[in-house]
C-alpha cells in the first residue's frame, strides 16, 4: 500500500527498463575477441529460436519469430544494440501469454541487459543458466506460476540493478550469495512462498534503496545491518513470521521513508527513534505482538503521513503530543489495549483523514473538537466505553465522513438530523449503544451500502425513516434488530434497495402481518424476524426469495409453520450464491473496522484468522459451514449458550454422532422432529425425505467447519453436493 500520488515502485521499474535503450549505445562496444561477429549474431538468432519453440504462444505474438536470421532485431519483444549489430540486449515480452518453462538456452544470449516477461503463465524453475548473462542489469519475472528455488547463480550477474521475482511460487531460502551482486538497488521476492531467515548480507548492499520481501514464510529477526544502509527508502516485509524487535539502526536510519512489517510475530517496544524520523512517510507495524506504550514525539516537523499499530499489545494512554505528526493522513490504533481517554489535540492535525481507534479501553466522552476535523473520511471508535452523545451538526462539521463507526460503547441521545447532510457516507454503525428517540429519515444518503442501528432503544414513530431509506439504491445492509420498534411494517419495505442483502429485524415489538410485498426483495439473502408480535399467515411470497439464505421467524404470533418449500431455502442458492456465502455480517459485530487482517462476524470468522492466518477460500468454507449450521439449529454461533469451550460446531457435532439430530433441529423446519427420528413410518415419507436431507446438510455444515483449514472441503465440491441434496429435496415434492 502506497501513499496517494505516489507512482507504483513497479511501475517505475517498468520506466526503468524503457530507458535502458537510451544508453545501450555507449554502455557496451567490444566484440568478445574469441567469436567472429556472424558467429555471435547466429548464436542469438539460435538462442531466440530455442526460446519459440520452449514457449508456447497462445496470444500469437510471436508468430513472426519465424527462420530468417536477417530480421530477429525487428521481432516483437526484442531489441538489439545499436553499436554490436544483431546482438540481442532486452527481451520485453510482457503479457504475451506465454507458457511453459524458460528453457537454458536463454543463457546464451549474453548481451542481454534487460529480461521483462511479468503477466505470463511461466512455469517451472528459473534457470540456472541466467548467471551466464553478466552484462543483466533488470531482471523482471513477476506474475508467473514459477517453482523452485531462486538460482545461485544469479550472484555472477554482477550488474543487476533491479530484481523482481514477486508473485510466483518459488520456495527455498533467499539465497546469501545475493550479496556478491553490489550493484542492486531494488529487490522484489514478495508474494513466494520462501523460507528461513532474510540473509544478513542483503544490509551490506550499499545502493539497495527498496527490499519486499512480504507474504513468505520467512522467519528469525529483522537483520541488523539493514539499518546501515544510507540508501535503502523502502523495506516492506508483511505477511511473514519474523520475530524480535525493529533493529535501532533501522529505526534510525535517515533514509527509509516507508516501513512496513505488517502480520510478523514482532515484538518488544516500539524504538523511540522510529516515531522522531526526519524521513519516515509510511509506516506499519500492524498484526505484530509489540508492547509497552507509544513513545513520545518530539519531532514536530516528522513528514510521517501514514501510521498504522492496529493489532498488537500496546497500552497506555494515546499521547497528546500525538499532535506533532502535523503531516499525518491515517491513524490506526485500533485492536490494541489503550485506556483513558482521546485527546482533543488529534483534532488538530489539519489533514487528518482516517482515525480507528476502534477495539481498545479508551473512556469518557469525545472532545468536541473531533467531530470538527472536515477533512475525515473515517472514524471509527467502536468497542470502546466512551459515553456522551453525538453533536447535533455531526452532518455539517463532517462534510466529507464515509464511515462511521460507534459501535459497542455507551453512547446516548438522539441520531442527530443532520447526518443526512453527511452525504457521502457509505456505513454508519451505531449498534450495541443506548441511542434513543425516533431514527430520523436518512434518505439523502445515496452512497449508503450499511446501516447498523441494532441493539439501542430507538424507535419507529410513523415508520417514515423506512420510506426514506428507499432513495438509498446502494444499500446492502440493514440491522435494527434489538430496538422498540413498534407497529406493522409499512408496504413501503418493498421499495427498498434491490442490492438489500441482509434485514434483520429480530426482537423488537412489531405487530401485524409480514407484508405481501416482501418479495420484491429479490436480493435478501438473510432475513432475521423473531422474537416480535408478528401476526397471520407466511405469505407465500417469502418462497420467491431465490436467494436466501436464512430465514428466522420463531417466537412470534404466526398461526402458520414454515411451508416445506421454505424449509430449505438454502438449498435454492446456485453456483454464484455459494460462493459469496462467507460474509454474513451484520449479525453481532459488522466486522472489524482495521485495515489490516481479515474482516468478518464474530462466531462466523475461521479460527485461523485469530492467529494471523492470511484471507484464504478454506476461511470462506468455514464461515459458509457456520452458516449451514446455523440455518439448521436456529442458534447463532455468538449464542449465550456457548461457553466454557462449547461453540456451534461442537454442539452440533455432538448430537449429529450420537444420532439424536433431533435435538438440536429448529423445530420450525420439521415440528416434531424427535418423534420422526423415532417413528419412522414409510406413510411419511416426505418428512423422512426432508429429516435425510436436513442430515446431509449438516454434514456438509460439520465438515466446512473442521477447526484445521486443509481438512475442509473445496467450494466447489460443496457446491456440488449442495446441489445433489436440492435435486433430492426437489424429487421428494416431486
Amino acid at each position: 500500500m502506497e501513499p496517494s500520488g505516489s507512482p507504483s515502485s513497479h511501475v517505475l521499474d517498468a520506466i526503468f527498463l524503457a530507458c535502458f535503450s537510451c544508453f545501450l549505445s555507449t554502455a557496451f562496444s567490444i566484440v568478445p575477441p574469441t567469436a567472429s561477429l556472424h558467429d555471435a549474431s547466429d548464436t542469438d538468432f539460435q538462442a531466440l529460436l530455442c526460446l519459440k519453440i520452449h514457449l508456447s504462444d497462445n496470444a500469437g505474438a510471436m508468430e513472426s519469430w519465424r527462420n530468417d536470421s536477417s530480421q530477429y532485431c525487428c521481432w516483437p519483444g526484442v531489441t538489439c544494440s545499436k553499436n554490436q549489430t544483431s546482438r540481442v540486449t532486452e527481451l520485453n515480452l510482457e503479457s504475451f501469454n506465454l507458457h511453459g518453462q524458460i528453457p537454458p538456452c536463454i543463457g546464451n544470449l549474453t548481451f542481454l541487459t534487460a529480461i521483462h516477461l511479468p503477466f505470463n503463465q511461466l512455469i517451472g524453475n528459473i534457470p540456472p543458466e541466467l548467471g551466464n548473462l553478466h552484462q543483466l542489469m533488470y531482471l523482471n519475472l513477476s506474475s508467473n506460476g514459477l517453482t523452485g528455488v531462486i538460482p545461485d547463480t544469479l550472484s555472477s550477474c554482477s550488474n543487476l540493478q533491479i530484481i523482481d521475482l514477486s508473485n510466483n511460487s518459488l520456495d527455498g531460502e533467499i539465497p546469501s550469495s545475493l550479496s556478491k551482486c553490489s550493484n542492486l538497488q531494488k529487490i522484489y521476492l514478495d508474494t513466494n512462498k520462501l523460507y528461513g531467515i532474510i540473509p544478513e548480507g542483503l544490509g551490506t548492499l550499499s545502493n539497495l534503496s527498496v527490499l519486499f520481501l512480504a507474504s513468505n514464510h520467512l522467519t528469525g529477526n529483522i537483520p541488523f545491518s539493514l539499518g546501515s544502509n544510507s540508501f535503502l527508502h523502502m523495506v516492506v516485509l508483511t505477511n511473514n513470521s519474523l520475530t524480535g524487535g525493529i533493529p535501532p539502526l533501522l529505526a534510525n536510519s535517515s533514509s527509509l521513508y516507508w516501513l512496513d512489517l505488517t502480520n510478523n510475530q514482532l515484538g518488544g517496544e516500539i524504538p523511540f527513534a522510529l516515531f522522531n524520523s526526519s524521513s519516515l512517510q509510511f509506516v506499519d507495524l500492524g498484526v505484530n505482538n509489540f508492547v509497552g506504550s507509544i513513545p513520545p514525539i518530539s519531532n514536530i516537523s516528522s513528514p510521517l503521513e501514514y501510521l498504522i499499530l492496529s493489532r498488537n499489545n500496546l497500552s497506555g494512554g494515546i499521547p497528546s503530543s500525538i499532535e506533532n505528526f502535523s503531516s499525518l493522513r491515517w491513524l490506526f490504533l485500533s485492536n490494541n489495549n489503550f485506556q483513558g481517554t482521546i485527546p482533543s489535540g488529534l483534532s488538530r492535525i489539519p489533514n487528518l483523514q482516517q482515525l480507528d481507534l476502534t477495539y481498545n479501553n479508551l473512556s469518557g466522552t469525545v472532545p468536541a473538537s473531533l467531530y470538527n476535523i472536515s477533512t475525515l473520511t473515517y472514524l471509527g471508535m467502536g468497542m470502546n466505553n466512551l459515553s456522551g452523545e453525538i453533536p447535533y451538526t455531526i452532518g455539517y462539521t463532517l462534510p466529507s465522513i464515509e464511515r462511521l463507526i460507534f459501535q459497542g460503547n455507551q453512547f446516548q441521545g438522539q441520531i442527530p438530523t443532520s447526518l443526512a447532510n453527511a452525504t457521502n457516507l457509505q456505513v454508519i454503525n451505531l449498534r450495541d449503544n443506548a441511542f434513543n428517540g425516533i431514527i430520523p429519515p436518512l434518505g439523502n444518503m445515496h452512497n449508503l451500502t450499511v446501516l447498523n442501528l441494532g441493539k439501542n432503544r430507538l424507535e419507529a414513530g410513523d415508520w417514515s425513516f423506512l420510506s426514506s431509506l428507499t432513495t438509498c439504491s446502494l444499500l446492502v445492509q440493514l440491522c435494527l434488530d434489538k430496538n422498540i420498534l413498534k407497529g406493522a411494517l409499512p408496504s413501503s419495505i418493498a421499495r427498498l434497495s434491490q442490492s438489500l442483502e441482509e434485514l434483520l429485524l429480530t426482537g423488537n415489538e412489531i405487530s401485524g402481518t409480514i407484508p405481501q410485498e416482501i418479495e420484491h426483495l429479490t436480493n435478501l439473502t438473510v432475513l432475521h424476524m423473531e422474537q416480535n408480535l408478528l401476526t397471520g399467515n407466511l405469505p407465500d411470497s417469502l418462497g420467491n426469495l431465490p436467494n436466501l439464505f436464512v430465514l428466522r421467524l420463531s417466537e412470534n404470533k404466526l398461526s402458520g409453520q414454515i411451508p416445506p418449500s421454505m424449509a430449505l431455502v438454502l438449498l435454492k442458492k446456485r453456483k454464484k450464491k455459494v460462493k459469496q456465502a462467507s460474509n454474513p455480517s451484520c449479525k453481532e459485530l459488522k466486522s472489524s473496522t482495521s485495515v489490516v487482517g481479515p474482516r468478518g462476524s464474530i462466531g462466523y470468522i475461521a479460527p485461523e484468522y485469530g492467529f494471523g492466518s492470511k484471507v484464504s477460500t478454506e476461511g470462506d468454507v468455514y464461515s459458509f459451514g457456520i452458516i449451514i449450521l446455523e440455518m439448521v439449529t436456529g442458534k447463532r454461533p455468538t449464542d449465550e449458550m456457548f461457553s466454557d469451550g462449547l461453540n456451534l460446531h461442537k454442539f452440533v457435532d455432538s448430537a449429529f454422532f450420537s444420532q439424536k439430530i433431533g435435538e438440536v433441529v429448529d423445530p420450525n423446519i420439521i415440528p416434531n422432529v424427535e418423534d420422526v427420528e423415532n417413528n419412522l413410518d414409510p406413510e411419511n415419507h416426505l418428512t423422512i425425505g426432508m429429516l435425510g436431507c436436513i442430515l446431509q446438510l449438516t454434514q456438509i455444515g460439520l465438515s466446512c467447519s473442521v477447526e484445521t483449514p486443509k481438512d475442509r472441503p473445496t467450494m466447489q465440491d460443496v457446491y456440488a453436493e449442495v446441489i445433489r441434496i436440492e435435486e433430492a429435496f426437489s424429487a421428494l415434492r416431486g
